[in-house]
């Protein structure tokens, strides 16, 4: 299975690492992904911070069931079209761990629901923001609520670097 998801991963994952989950820090690198992500942060936080630490979440099963979910959904909709957008949400430094474990359980991370929006409100040095990228009918779409942790995945996580 793993040789078929990663045919259809970001272009940017090491595709030869063949573990289920690998994070990668792009900080110490300020390459194109780095600042790509960086501001993107920024934007959707509203802010201007130049010590952002970047990694890149790769994990093969999280993506694999979400392209699955998504071909899944084509097949049982003919005709309506599903796209993957990149959204954000804070949550709690002490919940990363839980989060990247679980892909983002609310139950897990101290989270009534989750909701990806594409503004959320600026990170400090308790909180972490999460970038995900996830299945959407409309590439409008400011807020998600998803139903199943197949319809989505951690693609990075945001903290301030101190």
């Amino acid at each position: 299975m793993y040789s078929v998801v990663i045919k259809y991963s970001p272009i940017t994952w090491d595709k030869r690492q063949s573990v289920t989950r690998m994070d990668y820090d792009l900080t110490a690198y300020k390459n194109e992904e780095y600042k790509q992500i960086a501001y993107e942060a920024n934007v959707a936080m509203d802010t201007e911070h130049s010590n952002l630490q970047v990694v890149r979440v790769q994990n093969i099963h999280d993506l694999g069931q979400c392209l699955i979910k998504q071909q899944k959904l084509l097949v049982e909709n003919p005709g309506q079209a599903f796209y993957q957008g990149r959204r954000y949400i804070v949550i709690s430094q002490n919940y990363l761990n839980e989060a990247l474990e679980y892909n983002l359980d609310y139950r897990r991370c101290g989270l009534s629901q989750l909701k990806f929006n594409t503004k959320v409100s600026p990170i400090n040095t308790n909180n972490v923001l999460v970038v995900v990228q996830t299945i959407i009918k409309n590439q409008d779409q400011d807020s998600i609520v998803p139903e199943y942790s197949d319809e989505f995945y951690i693609e990075y996580y945001v903290k301030l670097d101190v």
